[in-house]
């Protein structure tokens, strides 16, 4: 069921990703109130291209439901249909948005989303990762030309970028539980990385896509 409504909407970016190059201001403000005229909203500030997806969804018929805490949503679900929370960890986690079934108030299939916008051809990480379950939607610049591109994180990253993050993140929780206060010094390991798109290219999607329909209904495309 949900795979039916959301698919249109890939599509639809696969031909057109300049959409989610589009200025939404108004998207920008409710999301980033979450519902809440009265109050700016915390933690991380909307970006255009998270505005931008809301808006597509809600062209395809998906309709927002405000949250102002984690899993506010599910106290009060409406009987049925197609609906998108936004930050649905809390303003300072990752996955921007879940898109969901709802039939008799149980939420019946959903998605995970995060979106990540680049005007080049490496995104920022900094200390986070892909992960199996959760959709990522990019778009970025590649000679002047804006590329588009969907998929669940195993499917486009390699055993061995993996395993190396996995060794990544053992080593920083290494490094931030010894000495870390030395006089007024106070340190935090963090990390800066980066992710190359430059080979994500049309015969890298169309592997992709043969690898994802053995596993799911839900289309992964580039352009």
């Amino acid at each position: 069921m949900l795979a039916s409504r959301f698919i249109p909407v890939v599509q639809h970016l696969v031909r057109t990703p300049l959409a989610l190059k589009k200025t939404c201001p108004e998207m920008m403000k409710r999301l980033q109130s979450q519902g809440n005229a009265e109050t700016e909203g915390t933690g991380n500030k909307v970006t255009n291209h998270e505005a931008a997806f809301g808006s597509v969804l809600e062209e395809f018929g998906f309709i927002w439901i405000p949250k102002n805490k984690k899993n506010d949503h599910l106290k009060v679900l409406p009987k049925e249909g197609y609906y998108y929370i936004y930050q649905a960890n809390g303003p300072q986690a990752a996955i921007d948005f879940v898109v969901m079934y709802v039939k008799d108030s149980i939420i019946c299939e959903s998605y995970k989303i995060d979106c990540k916008h680049s005007t080049s051809e490496k995104l920022m990480l900094n200390d986070g990762w892909f992960e199996a379950d959760v959709l990522y939607v990019f778009t970025w610049t590649s000679k002047k030309e804006v590329k588009f591109f969907i998929g669940y994180g195993t499917l486009f990253t390699t055993e061995e970028e993996r395993q190396f993050m996995r060794e990544i993140r053992e080593k920083k929780v290494e490094l931030n539980s010894g000495k870390k206060v030395v006089g007024n010094l106070n340190v935090y390991w963090r990390c800066a990385n980066q992710y190359s798109l430059k080979g994500f290219t049309a015969e890298v999607a169309q592997t992709i896509v043969s690898l994802q329909s053995s596993v799911s209904s839900l289309a992964v495309a580039l352009v």
